[in-house]
């Protein structure tokens, strides 16, 4: 009778355990963050939705990687970056300037993206969409150049 008491309480338990989904897991660490989507991993509470954002920001800043449009208060900041198999090296070591280490699926991201823009509005908050292909990436940058024209004033703030 205890082992099948035993028993019961030990499958009981294991399917209390799957009740709980991945996401409600608490992590203590930026690296142990949950997946967000294909293994790219969630920025937390903060400015960027991805970890692989955040770097791909950063590396905008300078402007050595790509063209740059707009203005935060009027149209949005656009940033465009040129990724691909060259690309890896570069982010990977401003994730770790940054004391982060990319993952196989975040460098796959880079790699497998012919670019991306990132796109900040006037709260500062980053969105960064990927593109395959090369026909894609210039057509989504054409369509935001378009978008800031419609915005400029041709006033320097």
């Amino acid at each position: 009778m205890r082992k099948r008491q035993a028993r019961h309480q030990k499958i009981a338990s294991k399917s209390r355990r799957r009740r709980h989904a991945p996401h409600v897991l608490r992590t203590s660490s930026k690296r142990d963050q949950p997946d967000y989507g294909g293994g790219l991993r969630a920025y937390g509470h903060g400015k960027f939705n991805t970890l692989l954002d955040s770097h791909i920001y950063d590396c905008t800043n300078d402007g050595s990687w790509g063209e740059q449009a707009g203005d935060t208060e009027t149209s949005g900041h656009y940033a465009s970056v040129h990724l691909g198999p060259g690309a890896v090296r570069q982010i990977r070591a401003e994730a770790k300037g940054a004391g982060d280490k990319l993952n196989a699926a975040e460098e796959h991201k880079i790699r497998s993206s012919h670019g991306a823009i990132c796109y900040t509005n006037s709260q500062g908050f980053v969105d960064c969409s990927y593109y395959r292909t090369k026909k894609a990436f210039n057509q989504a940058w054409d369509k935001v150049e378009a978008h800031v024209a419609e915005y400029d004033t041709g006033e320097d703030y």
